[in-house]
């Protein structure tokens, strides 16, 4: 259930059409603290009548308007307030410290064909590599996001690798 007090953080925003052709946002909120995730519904003009940065992942928004529908079990929203707006990316050093940490891992590469080739496509596209979003939206969708998304699936693989030669090989 949502309460109109509470503060959430926007996880993730798209816009689509029904099949009848009627405009529908659907949103992702999270309470800030119980963590409570809301699906939630806002239809035409409750989209168009906010500014787009509303729904930017990672600001934190309250509702202002809306109500609970149980049979869908999701919020039909028809107002929010953004009370703090995200970061839309990594800081020049912290994008920096990703693409540092992710060449240190590509470097330790045994195969150096493959080694090589991975550099050359990455060092081709260096400027894009270190400013691009994984996704349009809900997933790491602001700058460096990209690297964000490499670097947290290196670190999972580093974290499994040693029970998979415990249980492999």
């Amino acid at each position: 259930m949502f309460n109109y007090s509470s503060e959430y953080t926007v996880k993730g925003f798209n816009i689509s059409e029904t099949k009848n052709g009627n405009k529908m946002g659907k949103l992702q909120l999270e309470d800030v603290n119980s963590k409570e995730v809301l699906n939630c519904i806002l239809w035409g003009e409750a989209v168009d009548n906010h500014d787009p940065r509303v729904f930017r992942t990672g600001n934190t928004v309250r509702i202002v308007e809306g109500e609970y529908k149980e049979q869908f079990k999701n919020v039909n929203i028809r107002e929010l307030e953004l009370l703090a707006e995200a970061s839309i990316g990594f800081e020049p050093e912290h994008r920096e410290k990703l693409f540092n940490n992710i060449i240190g891992v590509i470097d330790g590469f045994k195969d150096e064909e493959l080694k090589k080739a991975v550099l050359a496509i990455i060092f081709e596209n260096l400027e894009l590599f270190k400013i691009t979003p994984a996704a349009k939206s809900m997933h790491h969708n602001y700058v460096g996001g990209l690297m964000q998304h490499i670097w947290e699936c290196i670190e999972f693989a580093l974290a499994v690798l040693p029970q998979f030669k415990k249980n492999c090989g």
